[in-house]
């Protein structure tokens, strides 16, 4: 009769391995446990060039950041209201196929476009209740983009994103200028790690941003007119 004497040391090298990956598990849910409930609840500065400030905020019980960035730019608010109605810019600022889905009136559409994540990741499709609100006396302009997911149906191209609440805001100021402030708050979901979605955002923001003035200026902005907008 023989014995393999290579049985037992294999047994306890699998023995090792599995407990320590179960280490390994356990320290992984811990570090995403104490991410969540972390967070200070304020904008802390994440960049600052060229006149641009970009901020992040972590909130506890969030694995999302929210982002907030401002600049001034020199534009008129008709010309900003008649760029984020045109589904053509979407191209030129990272997304694609957008497209309006509907007119309600001067103050109220309905858009949808789809963003494309780092491989391996699946496309994500935003459909979106665009609001256009003036306050009457500082002449502030304020634009939401609200996420209306059960607006069309789903479809099979794309992941579609349920939550979407960022807001812009216009101010004018005495010189001509607007001093201009971008909320992001925005959870593409899926199987996207919050980690990744956090770390891109900031480039993504900062890339978008800096072509604003310039897409502003284009002559087809330039004549638009809306009833309930005062300059």
């Amino acid at each position: 009769m023989t014995v393999n004497a290579t049985g037992k040391p294999q047994r306890k090298v699998a023995k090792y391995s599995a407990i320590a990956l179960l280490v390994v598990i356990a320290g992984l849910l811990l570090s995403q446990v104490i991410w969540l409930y972390s967070g200070s609840n304020q904008w802390e500065l994440e960049m600052d060039q060229n006149g641009l400030k970009i901020y992040s905020m972590k909130s506890p019980g969030s694995a999302m950041k929210k982002f907030k960035s401002e600049m001034k730019v020199k534009a008129k608010l008709s010309a900003i209201v008649k760029l984020m109605e045109d589904p053509d810019v979407c191209d030129e600022i990272g997304c694609r196929d957008s497209k309006v889905l509907e007119t309600v009136n001067e103050q109220l559409r309905y858009h949808s476009f789809v963003m494309d994540p780092p491989f391996p990741f699946r496309s994500r499709e935003f459909v979106a209740k665009v609001e256009f609100l003036q306050d009457p006396d500082s002449k502030e302009l304020l634009i939401n983009f609200i996420a209306a997911p059960d607006k069309v149906p789903p479809s099979d191209c794309c992941y579609r994103v349920t939550h979407m609440n960022n807001t812009w805001r216009f101010k004018p100021l005495e010189n001509g200028e607007l001093q201009v402030e971008y909320i992001v708050d925005t959870d593409e979901g899926g199987a996207i790690p919050s980690i990744l979605l956090n770390a891109l955002r900031p480039q993504f923001l900062r890339d978008a941003l800096g072509k604003l003035e310039g897409l502003m200026k284009r002559e087809k902005y330039q004549n638009a007119e809306y009833s309930f907008l005062k300059s």
